[in-house]
């Protein structure tokens, strides 16, 4: 391997397009420089602006590839994986944008840890507004999964993986879901693979009205409840301490993630169901509290 080894970034584009234009040039102006970038239109309506933002940025790192028809992020992330070259690769979203050393940083993080996969804490730009958000620092979890399961807020564009990963295990995005098929993977590659932390915000990503997270609202909700809610049961199976089981009920409930019904699943006598209840119903009143806040602010 090279000592500075071609990295690869996915940018799926689907719908408007002009903010292309800025997540484009963060890329470009990147300080490392061994980079393809590989901008794919999800059946996408505008595919003459996107032609014409990447004929502006005059680089040959650029492959420009189109879905005949809208596939939806996970298979539109299948495609460009699939044609990657680059030993590592990260993906963004066409309304984000990278700080500008964000792969030097993280390539460097990798190799001092001799890690497969590095994620950063992450900006979020609302117009003139903007909140810095600290990712859980998964290095502080022996079992990584139950940091995960514990607090979702890892951005999946904050990431850089190793391409082995995927090449090695056959890995691909789950294309029957929407909203989680980013949680989904990580839940995959962490039973095997090591998180690596990078305390550093390296990623901008913009909140808007069109997001599907608040177009779907609803189904956004439903689809993370039942995801979360099984990797519980899965957890439980594992055998992991009692109070693990009541930290985890307790911030899945907090975040509304979890199903009463997944408590009697794995409930083995009237005493521990009672003090699943009790946690479950504790994260429950929190949110509620915390909704009212945020519903008056």
């Amino acid at each position: 391997m090279t000592e500075t080894p071609l990295i690869s970034i996915i940018i799926p584009v689907y719908k408007n397009e002009f903010f292309l234009e800025k997540s484009l040039k963060s890329c470009v102006d990147q300080t490392y420089k061994n980079i393809e970038i590989i901008i794919i239109s999800d059946g996408s309506y505008n595919n003459k602006l996107i032609e014409k933002i990447i004929h502006k940025t005059k680089d040959d790192r650029i492959i420009f590839l189109k879905n005949t028809k809208n596939e939806g992020v996970a298979s539109t992330l299948n495609k460009g994986i699939e044609i990657i070259k680059g030993e590592y690769f990260t993906w963004l979203s066409h309304d984000d944008f990278f700080h500008i050393d964000k792969i030097t940083l993280q390539f460097q993080e990798l190799k001092r840890t001799n890690s497969f996969v590095s994620y950063t804490n992450f900006i979020q730009v609302n117009g003139y507004k903007t909140k810095f958000v600290k990712s859980i620092n998964l290095n502080k979890f022996k079992n990584q999964l139950i940091g995960l399961t514990i607090k979702d807020n890892i951005h999946g564009c904050s990431l850089l993986i190793s391409s082995e990963i995927f090449k090695k295990n056959n890995l691909k995005f789950d294309t029957r879901l929407t909203h989680v098929q980013d949680y989904d993977m990580w839940v995959k590659i962490i039973e095997k693979y090591k998180f690596t932390y990078l305390n550093k915000y390296l990623l901008y990503t913009n909140v808007h009205d069109f997001q599907n997270s608040k177009l779907f609202k609803k189904d956004a909700s439903i689809e993370k409840k039942n995801f979360w809610s099984n990797v519980f049961l899965k957890l439980q199976r594992k055998q992991i301490s009692k109070i693990k089981i009541l930290l985890i009920i307790y911030y899945l409930t907090k975040r509304n993630c979890l199903y009463l019904s997944s408590l009697y699943k794995i409930n083995n006598n009237r005493f521990n169901l009672v003090i699943y209840l009790l946690f479950f119903y504790f994260g429950y009143f929190t949110n509620l509290f915390i909704s009212k806040i945020k519903n008056n602010a």
